[in-house]
């Protein structure tokens, strides 16, 4: 039975969590799911991973899965806001880029795309930037 979700959601935390330590006075609260309420800056992996491709041949299945990793910031009206997601943007693009195997070491992760929307907590909205950072295994099939 595999456990790659659950080895993709621990990745992504030692991910975010390495982005915390070398840069904690920007990047203060991490989660490895949506926190109940929001303390910015802050990034979580949303609780619900995707599982857009699955293929078999006759020897292997392979998956490949999508996280979601949500950075919040201020509120949106604060243009220093903009600037400081663009720094943890480029940091979280980085951090995943230098940590394929963080998941497991016969996976790979990476990041493939980063899109942007705003998280709504309570009467308050929030800049997010969503990097998608996909999860890559290969299983044998008996």
């Amino acid at each position: 039975m595999s456990t790659f979700r659950a080895q993709l959601r621990a990745g992504c935390k030692t991910v975010i969590d390495s982005v915390a330590a070398a840069n904690a006075s920007i990047l203060p609260h991490t989660y490895d799911h949506r926190p109940a309420t929001f303390r910015t800056p802050a990034i979580f992996v949303d609780n619900n991973i995707t599982q857009p491709s699955i293929t078999h041949d006759s020897g292997t299945r392979s998956r490949d899965l999508l996280a979601a990793v949500h950075i919040v910031n201020k509120l949106i009206s604060n243009d220093q806001a903009a600037d400081e997601q663009d720094v943890l943007v480029d940091l979280v693009v980085d951090a995943f880029t230098d940590q394929p195997r963080a998941a497991s070491s016969s996976s790979l992760i990476e990041p493939v795309s980063v899109d942007g929307h705003e998280e709504i907590d309570g009467d308050a909205s929030y800049a997010c930037s969503i990097v998608f950072v996909r999860g890559r295994i290969q299983e044998g099939r008996s």
